[in-house]
């Protein structure tokens, strides 16, 4: 995979090396901490909220912390309320991930997800799962509305369908699978933010800006 280089690409991949479950965690965790050294494009590592206190005590065990963390949630907007009630030594919490469930009701869910997040330190991002269903523009709207970041599967027609409403919106997502380059995400966005056919490559610098105003983070595994 090209990695970009640059300021304004900092943070932009979002390790998913423990979603995707095929290493253990203690090798995922060094080959984190070692990337981190390495580049400033590399962001948090995501990490499901049922494995937060094995990876906090395997953080400790390698001496390699405190690392950023954006937590998986498992249980809806429940998930996102019970991290105000947690504290760890070796992990920072940057980041929580949500995906609608109700999908009768998806702004509503959002409303939910969007109380729990307020019981959370403001610096963390609330990233909200769309779903590829039916009604999912109500779920994005509510999103906008809510000041939360979007998260879109990059797999299909659906999911540019579901970036370019975003970029409409004007609300910041984050793809949340890993099965696009993130160099073809960059040139996708900047094509949907220019309504133009995307151009190859990275960004330029000037036009990276606008890129990240919409797009906040990639999963890479």
């Amino acid at each position: 995979m090209t990695e970009p280089s640059g300021d304004v690409w900092s943070g932009l991949l979002f390790n998913a090396g423990l979603v995707a479950e095929r290493a253990p965690l203690d090798q995922v965790i060094a080959e984190h901490t070692s990337s981190l050294e390495e580049g400033a494009s590399l962001g948090p590592l995501l990490v499901p909220d049922t494995s937060l206190a094995a990876v906090d005590r395997g953080v400790s065990s390698l001496g390699v912390g405190p690392i950023d963390v954006g937590v998986i949630g498992t249980t809806g907007a429940g998930s996102i309320a019970s991290l105000a009630e947690r504290s760890y030594e070796n992990v920072t919490i940057v980041g929580a991930h949500s995906t609608l469930r109700d999908l009768d009701d998806q702004a509503g869910n959002v409303r939910r997800v969007a109380a729990a997040a307020r019981t959370l330190p403001y610096e963390i991002s609330i990233w909200v799962g769309l779903p590829e269903t039916p009604g999912w523009e109500s779920g994005a709207e509510e999103i906008e509305m809510e000041g939360l970041n979007a998260a879109v599967h990059a797999a299909g027609a659906l999911g540019v369908t579901q970036m370019s409403y975003l970029v409409e919106l004007d609300c910041p997502f984050v793809v949340a699978d890993s099965s696009a380059a993130p160099i073809d995400l960059a040139s996708t966005v900047l094509g949907l933010v220019d309504q133009t056919a995307p151009v190859p490559g990275w960004p330029t610098d000037d036009d990276a800006v606008r890129v990240r105003r919409r797009l906040r983070g990639v999963w890479v595994s």
